[in-house]
């Protein structure tokens, strides 16, 4: 019986995966250990322990290994369900469900919150890749939003109050331990997730 002939190139692609694997791992353990100020090329590849020169090589830059690693923490450009639905209650539903799980992710996600911090506060390359591609995929759900609410509400208005309270609310916890109006951010999440119902279910009809 024939051996079937071994692809001498099968191994070197897995490997060359394994690799940016690790050098995306290096960036996330940088933030969260020591901060986005951190992510230097030199930085990036000694706590992968590669050479900076395979950073050139498989991402072009030590910028563009970051970009793909924020769009592949970022909880907006990793949604699992649709961010297009047809009617006014999915809609809301879709609005709802995805304001709880932008907390949730940066409530329990301390890289999360560092990127999210990042974005709002600095102005480079990196922060601004990251908002353009969520500026861009919630045009995707606004335009139908406007569609379905645009003769009774301003839904856009509505979308960015909403979510940048949110925001604010998970990233806090990165900086500032302590309670907010006295509820325990980090352990209460319930009671967001109640009054995200409660408001959005009086606001929008």
């Amino acid at each position: 019986m024939e051996s079937k002939e071994r692809n001498p190139y099968k191994g070197q692609k897995r490997n060359v995966e394994q690799k940016k694997m690790l050098f995306k791992a290096a960036v996330g353990q940088l933030i969260k250990s020591k901060g986005v100020e951190s992510l230097t090329l030199n930085k990036i590849a000694t706590e992968a322990s590669f050479s900076k020169n395979l950073i050139h090589r498989y991402f072009g830059n030590h910028k563009n290994l970051i970009d793909q690693y924020c769009e592949e923490t970022e909880f907006w450009l990793n949604k699992t369900y649709p961010i297009q639905t047809s009617s006014k209650k999915e809609q809301i539903t879709l609005l709802k469900d995805s304001l709880k799980q932008q907390f949730l992710s940066l409530n329990t996600n301390s890289e999360a919150r560092k990127l999210m911090l990042w974005e709002i506060t600095e102005n480079n390359f990196n922060t601004l890749n990251l908002a353009r591609k969520k500026e861009e995929l919630g045009e995707i759900y606004l335009k139908e939003s406007d569609k379905l609410f645009s003769d009774t509400i301003d839904i856009r208005a509505i979308c960015a109050i909403l979510v940048a309270a949110v925001n604010y609310l998970g990233a806090r916890t990165a900086v500032q331990e302590s309670k907010f109006c006295g509820i325990v951010l980090k352990e209460e999440e319930d009671r967001i997730f109640n009054m995200i119902d409660l408001i959005i279910d009086l606001i929008i009809k």
